[in-house]
């Protein structure tokens, strides 16, 4: 007993002490990994420096033109390469040191890190052979091609060197950004790990029953049913949903307001070369589909984070009210002023996308909150504020568009398409290479009269052409992990709700890129690899 009561004398102080001792303990168990093991400087910094590079990209990359510029693109590659090398560090301080961090259900990950690992690697190689086995240059100046007589016919190759190099590099940026967010997600903050080393087991629930990578409220509210788990989001994810919700907002309302105004240059101080007329802007991004893409991405993501958070702070009941303060709310006017503006975009596609996502949201919500009418209207009111406000700003220009598309113009898509199955047919299984689609396509108009078009609006037609049958499947199959994740234990709890809407909003873009370009364009592409992220390091709560 006398021992005892030394060894509970030395770790908290004294029991007539000021308590300094104990308020260190907590402070050290604070950095602290698995098993008790303390968080290695290196490894902190470095998931410092992470959270900081993330964010940064987040708002950098819609506003700076929508990441459309060979300077913005090469800022995002760096900082993409940063991010890489950080999880490098990370990687290295786990093996020389031993050192696990607590995670969320990353012992129950199973194959499909490693099985999607496979494929980014796959699908690196894919662009990174094509650039090397090249079978052309491409002389922009002289308008023709420059070809390489040594070259693997059965390997993937390129023709168009420069332009597969480019890709190549941004893929690899793209691949470092995935996975080094996906790590620095699934680890726990200093504050999470404090919660579980004092018994309370990630969570907030009655008892502590909850697992410690649970992180979950029990609800006891009428229809939710007794016990019921309300996953309550981690900390890292909530901050970068938030920042996100709150970017695309102000991107949304910016354009808006730009629209009003009539300025034909973009955020009021750059005139594009092509797309000159204000109405073919929106926003910062000089074509105003590419704008409305990115918004759609965001705006069914605030509304499905809203009613998570909501649900969380009423299942948590008053303490949960007192740490949220009710801050949830924001997100509907975020969500209302984002979802007007791919209307007043007056892109005629993004426009039909968003209606549909609409449907969707509805729906989701509408199976979310049965049996609670209030919220069910609540939710009706929002929704339809959205879409009010979108149609009194923009349904003036956005009328005749729709008019003539009901009418037959497609705006000389038919004729990219008719050109670009052309090329199908003559590349085949292994692809043009990444990249070289507008380096191609003038070889394959059919009149004089015809445009050069740099993209074939339809980007599964698009990857086909360059990337070969082969390297579509891939890229399909990478697509269909990110979420089918879900349902394979190992990761965040997360609500069906919250989930749901981060596919519906992935299904808007992926419907989009049938008539258009979005995911050729930096940061719309980025937005949508970070969504498969939040995607692929969640799963189904019991």
């Amino acid at each position: 007993m006398d021992t005892v009561k030394q060894q509970k004398g030395s770790g908290d102080g004294g029991a007539s002490g000021d308590g300094g001792g104990e308020s260190s303990r907590r402070r050290s168990s604070r950095h602290r990994g698995a098993g008790g093991q303390r968080t290695p400087l290196p490894y902190r910094v470095s998931d410092h420096i992470t959270e900081a590079l993330v964010y940064a990209m987040v708002l950098f990359s819609p506003w700076a033109f929508g990441t459309t510029r060979s300077w913005a693109v090469w800022c995002m590659n760096g900082a993409a390469y940063a991010l890489g090398v950080l999880l490098v560090t990370k990687w290295v301080v786990r093996w020389r040191t031993g050192y696990q961090p607590e995670r969320w259900g990353e012992s129950r990950s199973g194959w499909m890190p490693a099985a999607l690992a496979s494929l980014t690697v796959l699908l690196l190689g894919w662009c990174l052979i094509s650039a090397i086995n090249l079978r052309a240059t491409f002389i922009e100046d002289e308008r023709r091609f420059l070809f390489e007589p040594r070259f693997i016919a059965w390997l993937p190759h390129s023709y168009d060197g420069p332009a597969s190099w480019f890709s190549f590099w941004t893929y690899l940026g793209m691949s470092s950004s995935f996975w080094a967010v996906r790590d620095w997600l699934l680890g726990k903050t200093r504050q999470e790990r404090h919660r579980q080393e004092h018994g309370s087991g990630g969570s907030e629930s009655e008892g502590g029953e909850d697992e410690p990578g649970e992180f979950a409220v029990r609800t006891h509210e009428a229809g939710a049913g007794s016990g019921h788990r309300v996953p309550r989001i981690p900390l890292r994810l909530r901050r970068l949903l938030w920042l996100i919700c709150i970017n695309g907002a102000l991107v949304s309302l910016e354009g808006i307001l730009q629209r009003l105004d009539g300025t034909d240059k973009l955020l009021w101080v750059l005139r594009p070369h092509f797309n000159i007329y204000a109405e073919l802007q929106f926003g910062p991004y000089a074509y105003r589909a590419n704008g409305a893409q990115y918004l759609n991405l965001i705006w069914p993501l605030a509304i499905g984070f809203w009613w998570t958070l909501r649900r969380t702070a009423r299942a948590g009941g008053r303490a949960g009210g007192r740490r949220g303060g009710d801050a949830h709310v924001v997100l509907i006017p975020c969500a209302v002023i984002t979802a007007a503006g791919p209307i007043v975009s007056t892109s005629r596609g993004a426009a039909l996308v968003a209606a549909g996502i609409l449907l969707g949201t509805l729906a989701i919500q509408m199976l979310a909150n049965r049996g609670r009418w209030r919220t069910q209207l609540g939710i009706l009111l929002a929704v339809l504020a959205g879409l009010g406000l979108g149609l009194y700003l923009g349904w003036e220009q956005l009328a005749p568009r729709l008019k003539l598309m009901l009418e037959g113009d497609t705006s000389n898509r038919r004729e990219i398409y008719s050109n670009s199955q052309e090329m199908t047919k003559e590349f085949g299984w292994l692809g043009s290479g990444p990249g070289t689609f507008g380096s191609l396509y003038h070889l394959y108009l059919t009149d004089t009269a015809q445009r050069w078009e740099a993209w074939a609006h339809d980007d599964y037609l698009e990857t086909q052409i360059t990337f070969g049958k082969l390297g579509l499947i891939i890229i399909l199959a990478t697509m269909a992990l990110c979420v089918c994740k879900w349902f394979v234990p190992g990761g965040i709890p997360a609500s069906w709700v919250l989930v749901g809407s981060i596919w519906l909003a992935l299904a808007g873009v992926l419907t989009h890129a049938r008539v258009d370009f979005p995911l050729q364009v930096h940061s719309v592409l980025f937005l949508f690899i970070l969504l498969c992220c939040v995607s692929f390091t969640t799963t189904r709560t019991r």
